[in-house]
């Protein structure tokens, strides 16, 4: 590695650690936890702003820089906003937040991302078979890696954004989907219990077709 690269790597590590210095002081001082957030409480910050609450939730959970499960702000948009609207916040928000991703993973490079995230790039890039629009779905559909890991590994890689965020947004649907209705009704068995139907039909449904898409389009290749 040459010295105007290393000092490249050096300058960047210093602008993402003063990124996050700066998104986790704004996240808290907004009154939100960093290290052990909870549906609970998004849910009681969230309503403490009134009106301005879907916008503070997709500031908060919509930012790229501080980790945040999104399963905890799914089932917390469920539990604030019920079914239809929990599920467009929570959808917008991860959508936001892996444009977001897939920005930082872009301007950081794929070196520096390997870098960072060694294991992790190593099992996103062996699904990146053709690094387009399928790979990306089944991806999403399939979460085998951190949500935040795959929006900078998929920048980074060279996958074009707008196949990257219909992919992404259309993958996450189930998921997102199924933490919303949970969180709606926490207190329904019966609802959770359709929450869990609806992904595993959703997801094994999606997946079939893609899989048959690629057999039928291997067949033809080969005669």
């Amino acid at each position: 590695m040459t010295e105007n690269v290393k000092r490249i790597h050096w300058k960047r590590w210093v602008i993402i650690a003063l990124a996050v210095v700066a998104a986790v002081y704004l996240i808290r001082s907004m009154g939100f936890s960093v290290s052990a957030i909870e549906p609970q409480q998004i849910r009681t910050q969230i309503l403490a702003y009134g009106w301005l609450g879907p916008l503070v939730f997709l500031a908060v959970f919509g930012q790229p820089f501080v980790p945040f499960p999104g399963s905890v702000f799914a089932l917390a948009a469920g539990l604030v906003y019920g079914p239809w609207v929990g599920l467009a916040l929570a959808l917008l928000g991860a959508t936001i937040r892996a444009a977001g991703g897939y920005g930082i993973g872009k301007w950081l490079g794929q070196s520096f991302i390997e870098k960072l995230l060694h294991k992790h790039s190593q099992g996103i890039h062996a699904l990146l078979k053709n690094k387009g629009f399928k790979s990306v779905l089944i991806l999403r559909l399939v979460p085998n890696f951190p949500f935040d890991a795959q929006n900078y590994v998929l920048g980074s890689s060279g996958v074009s954004f707008l196949p990257y965020l219909i992919a992404t947004t259309l993958g996450i649907i189930p998921w997102v989907f199924c933490f919303v209705l949970i969180g709606n009704s926490v207190m329904d068995a019966e609802d959770l219990k359709k929450a869990f139907g609806i992904m595993l039909l959703i997801t094994t449904g999606v997946i079939v077709k893609v899989l048959w898409n690629q057999r039928v389009k291997q067949k033809a290749i080969a005669k």
